[in-house]
């Protein structure tokens, strides 16, 4: 898998002793405890992989060729990326990429713009994940311009930057979709397809992600950072049957489908 590098996405983390049962049923497999978060940087770390920002991607081929290379990303702007995971990775000289859904900024839960702007100045970058979390996929094509050029404009009155980086709601990585998010002025997109990607990007460039779940054991989150082979086929092999089951079965009905399997599956 040489030439290749695993981007990573992450969603809430929380302390040992929660209850799952405290969390809606669709979003228990996106919760990580603290304990667990701290291994997997610790584990990058012992390792000396080298971490990179979204937008940063292309100094890869500059750094060095032997050195282990990953890219962190959260989605949705929960508070947790400030309490948690911003703290832990400026000790460890971690970077990352932090997707908002800017509607959300500032409500109970979620982050606030000067946490962002602190987030920002010590190089962690931030993106847009949309105004309000809805579905693109259900919108039309002005509802969705507007999901994506006015969150890439809130973003950047209060942060003061040029904002690139787009991760879609829910994953969907349709063409039109990627297109349009192109056409608003980002050059990166961020889908929830499962795949590694290639050191060589040029702009504008579409990435796939790979989650961490509340399952996944620090022996597969070393085989998913290593990109070792039985993991990363086991990993698509299922990725594969989910797609087929959706398209099979519809939106609608995959997600009750879903829901129904997510207290025996250990990935939803």
């Amino acid at each position: 898998m040489n030439g290749k590098f695993p981007i990573l996405v992450y969603h809430q983390i929380v302390p040992d002793f929660f209850s799952i049962q405290s969390f809606p049923i669709g979003d228990r497999p996106y919760y990580i405890k603290i304990s667990d978060f701290c291994s997997h940087l610790n584990y990058l770390t012992i390792n000396n992989f080298i971490t990179s920002t979204i937008q940063d991607v292309g100094l890869f081929n500059k750094q060095c060729n032997n050195s282990n290379k990953i890219v962190i990303t959260f989605d949705d702007g929960q508070i947790s990326d400030y309490t948690v995971a911003f703290p832990a990775m400026i000790e460890r000289k971690i970077k990352a990429t932090f997707y908002v859904i800017t509607d959300f900024v500032g409500k109970k839960g979620y982050l606030s713009w000067s946490q962002l702007s602190e987030m920002q100045k010590y190089g962690m970058e931030i993106g847009s994940h949309s105004c309000s979390h809805r579905c693109l996929l259900d919108l039309t094509k002005d509802q969705t311009e507007e999901e994506l050029i006015k969150s890439k404009r809130v973003l950047e009155d209060h942060l003061g930057c040029r904002v690139f980086s787009f991760s879609i709601p829910f994953g969907f990585g349709e063409q039109h979709i990627i297109n349009l998010a192109f056409e608003s002025g980002y050059r990166t997109v961020c889908t929830s397809d499962l795949k590694l990607n290639r050191y060589n990007i040029k702009y504008p460039a579409v990435y796939g992600r790979i989650g961490i779940r509340r399952n996944d054991n620090i022996r597969m989150f070393k085989g998913i950072v290593d990109m070792e082979w039985q993991t990363i086929a086991k990993l698509l092999t299922e990725d594969r049957i989910k797609s087929a089951l959706k398209r099979v079965l519809g939106r609608d009905l995959w997600y009750k489908f879903r829901y129904k399997m997510l207290s025996q599956l250990k990935r939803s």
